[in-house]
């Protein structure tokens, strides 16, 4: 059955030497080439372009490119917008992009960045001077520094993904974003508090997406998104950080029953608030007010605390005497 994973294979062969401790793999077809260190977590680099200099680029393949080619590819660094005839191995009858399957998933070396001058570059700054790491051709590409959808995907990029992430293990925290399956690409159950490692870092066949794909010893093999996966919504928490996030949480919550009692310990510990708490209790539970309304008597001071649209507390002196909460 095919595979719904197709991973870049990079097989280290060892340290080569000494400079710059730049290391000899494999990549593709055999082809050995040389991976500098990469510095950033960032695969498109935007107006740091110099940084790609000595990095390989993998072009990745690409739903839109299938039907329309290639774009930016070019055969000199920089021409007149009218002169079609130096776009790189054109495919259709306007020559105005390069031929996909000639082009996918090869491996470019990065020699050099030109700066475009204004009068041929029409607003794109630069041209990355490319060696095609397989046929040893001079190619140019079209460099914007707010691409939206940079073609390639740097291996030394790909090579820290893997160094970062294989062998870590994780805790599945919420169920929003899902795992899916790797096999059927279903989404899986949640299994609250499971425990998940990351065994391979690979891009999915269908969208071309960098994956990351995690082993369960129950449930078997399941993927994310690396765009979740490090994103604010990633439902998988590191479990060295989990635990000690418990161990600190439980410390907490035992610091909380020591000074408040058993009952609204527990509570400010949920993040609840009761009748009879004083404002330390409530600031500690939700945290400090948006607003507060004070009204004074003779005898008496009221305030009015405001959080939100929806949620009001109210004490007499120290106390909190009511809750208000309106449906919206």
């Amino acid at each position: 059955m095919k595979s719904i994973i197709a991973i870049i294979t990079i097989i280290i062969l060892g340290l080569m030497q000494s400079y710059s401790q730049i290391t000899k793999i494999t990549v593709g077809k055999n082809v050995q080439h040389s991976v500098v260190p990469y510095d950033s977590l960032n695969n498109f680099l935007g107006e740091n372009v110099y940084q790609y200099i000595g990095q390989t680029l993998y072009l990745n393949e690409n739903v839109y490119a299938q039907e329309n080619g290639y774009g930016g590819f070019h055969t000199k660094p920089f021409w007149n917008r009218t002169d079609k005839e130096f776009v790189y191995k054109p495919f259709r009858a306007d020559r105005s992009r390069s031929d996909y399957n000639a082009l996918k998933m090869k491996n470019f070396e990065v020699l050099e960045v030109i700066k475009i001058p204004e009068k041929y570059g029409w607003g794109v700054p630069f041209c990355l001077k490319l060696l095609d790491v397989d046929s040893q051709e001079i190619v140019y590409f079209q460099y914007e520094t707010n691409f939206n959808d940079f073609p390639f995907i740097v291996l030394g990029y790909f090579e820290k993904l893997k160094q970062l992430y294989i062998g870590k293990k994780y805790i599945w925290e919420h169920s929003c974003p899902p795992l899916f399956s790797l096999s059927t690409q279903e989404r899986i159950e949640y299994v609250n508090n499971s425990e998940w490692e990351c065994v391979d870092i690979a891009i999915k066949d269908d969208d071309y997406s960098i994956i990351c794909v995690f082993e369960n010893n129950i449930i078997g093999k399941a993927y994310i998104y690396l765009s979740t996966f490090t994103g604010f919504d990633n439902p998988l928490k590191d479990k060295d950080k989990f635990i000690k996030q418990r161990i600190e949480a439980e410390k907490l919550k035992v610091s909380y029953i020591k000074e408040f009692g058993e009952e609204f310990g527990k509570l400010i510990y949920m993040g609840q608030v009761k009748i009879g708490m004083t404002k330390k209790m409530c600031r500690l539970a939700w945290g400090e007010p948006q607003a507060i309304n004070e009204t004074q008597t003779d005898n008496n001071i009221f305030e009015q605390w405001v959080y939100g649209l929806n949620k009001y507390l109210y004490f007499d002196d120290d106390i909190l005497v009511t809750i208000q909460k309106i449906d919206e």
